[in-house]
């Protein structure tokens, strides 16, 4: 295989790679939730913080 070939297959394996893996991500709900402010306030609860008082 010359040059431009390899080259030629190499831009084929990383377009379908590509699309491959933005049509997973378009399709599952991981980005749709992690980029919602909304949606992650209601999933994460903050760590209850207690008193420092008599440490050290």
């Amino acid at each position: 295989m010359n040059k431009a070939a390899t080259t030629r297959a190499m831009l084929l394996v990383a377009f379908f790679g590509i699309c491959a893996l933005s049509t997973y991500a378009a399709s599952s709900s991981c980005i749709e939730c992690h980029t919602n402010a909304a949606t992650m306030q209601k999933l994460v609860k903050p760590p209850q913080v207690g008193s420092a008082e008599g440490e050290g």
